[in-house]
């Protein structure tokens, strides 16, 4: 049988190797859904070019923009075609065939129920021009090797495979969720039921919960709940056998409550039981369960109140220790300050401040500190007053006049020379000031002076030496018996009195009123001694 001469490209490379597209009329080449020849390479464009039958036989012309169309290696616009030209149209090579030669299968090879006329068996021979087909070569051809019905099924396999995959993790992720969800519940139950180890009923309903999750899932856990639930129900029955014995000696006996150790061995195991049990007790033995709560409700705010007395006091004696150390650096500081060394007391008030437990006083070291600056800058200035120039005369530099000073500096220069009742009249101007307290205790005892009356002195010492009141007086003590001048002495007392004045100095504590302890001493020496060389 002869077959019509006809033309046809082979696919040589590529994924559609072994595919023929007939040439039985115009045709374009592309990756367009709409071209004859539809090429899957992402090298070749939308519309790459186009083959024209002609009379003389066919030629292509280029139509990329991008990409070059080459036939036989050579780079072309247009070319005519002939057998066995080779076309690159992107990655892909196509090859001039003549299909004329080549035939689906050879009739006298094919099987002897062809003969016999099997429809099924026979060669289909629909017009090649109507889609790309892969033809066998005739005897001792090379067979054509994918068609195209085998790219649908390993895309159809893919296809499966990736939706099994899908189910897989998707199980897989559930069975996660399952067992975090399960963990979680676990966790929360017994966190519940070590914060509240006699809420039996609800431990057992949250076990139960988690139980009924872990069935078939986590066998561990599931036989491990299955213990806890029966410990816990086991212990909710003792615990309640034995309030419920317990309560029923309590009414046989009369004076049960009275006594401290029944109602708290009662109360105890009444906080032991679940809410229900004891609502339960509660609507039996309100009378009995009241009077435990009240016993206990009483005990617990009395011990409370016991203990905020105890804290508060600890707080108050401990801000009284820092009182009296700042109140004793601080006489420190204004003894300093008379004596004029402005600079030693600004020290202390500067390693006072780095304290951190004197924190809560930084304001008034503040303040402190301000003053003792200005007070040392009008000491400089007071230095510096009188100059005298080259020429010998004598100029005098502006000093600040007593208006412009403040009241408590005005008070420690008044005390530098003093005058201690100018001292306080310059106090009573100032409001409120750390030192001002301590300047007036001060003041107070420099009024002590030699002209006060000996027997004064006399009588205050034999009153805090003596027999009947041993011991040192305080300063504020010590000023007041003094400006009572109530109580005379003879001379022959002096002895006394001098030993009075030694067991005073040996006695004097290092405290706050250090300062104003030695002042007194020191005046009431002078006193003994004009009383002695008076004698």
């Amino acid at each position: 049988m002869n077959v019509p001469h006809k033309l046809g490209l082979r696919v040589c490379s590529g994924r559609q190797a072994g595919a023929v597209f007939p040439l039985n009329k115009s045709k374009f080449i592309g990756s367009q859904a709409d071209c004859e020849i539809l090429l899957s390479d992402p090298a070749v464009e939308s519309v790459h070019a186009r083959i024209k039958l002609r009379s003389d036989g066919c030629m292509i012309v280029s139509l990329a923009e991008k990409q070059a169309l080459k036939v036989n290696g050579a780079t072309i616009r247009a070319a005519a075609l002939s057998m066995g030209d080779v076309l690159q149209v992107g990655d892909t090579a196509l090859e001039i065939i003549d299909v004329s030669s080549m035939v689906a299968v050879r009739a006298s090879e094919a099987p002897a129920e062809i003969s016999h006329g099997r429809q099924e068996d026979q060669v289909d021979r629909r017009d090649a021009s109507e889609v790309p087909t892969v033809i066998a070569r005739a005897k001792g051809a090379t067979p054509a090797r994918v068609t195209m019905w085998r790219y649908f099924v390993y895309a159809a396999l893919g296809i499966l495979l990736v939706l099994v995959t899908v189910v897989c993790v998707e199980e897989v992720a559930e069975r996660r969720r399952q067992a975090e969800m399960l963990r979680a519940q676990y966790r929360d139950a017994a966190e519940y039921a070590e914060a509240n180890p006699r809420d039996y009923d609800r431990i057992v309903e949250k076990f139960k919960m988690v139980l009924a999750l872990s069935v078939g899932r986590d066998r561990n856990l599931e036989s491990f709940l299955r213990q806890e639930v029966t410990r816990v129900e086991s212990e909710k029955k003792v615990i309640e056998s034995q309030f419920a014995a317990l309560v029923d000696s309590l009414d046989r006996k009369s004076t049960a409550l009275s006594a401290k150790r029944s109602y708290e061995e009662a109360l105890a195991l009444y906080r032991q039981c679940d809410p229900a049990f004891r609502a339960r007790v509660l609507a039996e033995r309100s009378g009995r369960i009241s009077e435990l709560e009240n016993l206990a409700r009483s005990s617990a705010e009395k011990e409370k109140e016991v203990t905020a007395r105890l804290e508060a006091d600890k707080k108050a004696a401990k801000q009284k220790a820092i009182n009296a150390e700042m109140n004793k650096t601080l006489a420190d500081v204004l003894d300093l300050m008379i004596k004029g060394d402005t600079g030693g007391a600004a020290a202390k008030l500067q390693t006072m401040m780095m304290d951190g437990k004197f924190e809560q006083c930084r304001a008034s070291l503040d303040s402190a500190l301000t003053t003792v600056e200005l007070l040392g800058s009008y000491d400089r200035m007071s230095k510096m007053s009188v100059d005298t120039k080259a020429d010998g005369a004598i100029t005098t530099n502006a000093v600040p006049s007593d208006e412009e000073v403040p009241p408590l500096v005005a008070a420690v220069l008044a005390m530098r020379k003093g005058d201690a009742t100018y001292a306080t009249e310059k106090l009573e101007a100032e409001e409120t000031h750390v030192l001002k307290p301590l300047l007036l205790d001060v003041i107070k005892a420099s009024r002590l002076a030699p002209g006060k009356s000996v027997a004064d002195l006399v009588a205050l010492w034999y009153k805090y030496t003596g027999e009947k009141v041993p011991g040192t007086p305080s300063p504020e003590e010590f000023v007041l018996l003094l400006d009572k001048k109530a109580i005379e002495v003879e001379d022959h007392d002096l002895d006394r009195l001098c030993k009075a004045l030694l067991k005073f100095k040996e006695n004097c504590p290092d405290t706050i009123m250090t300062a104003r302890y030695d002042s007194l001493f020191e005046m009431a020496r002078k006193l003994a001694a004009q009383l002695i060389d008076g004698k």
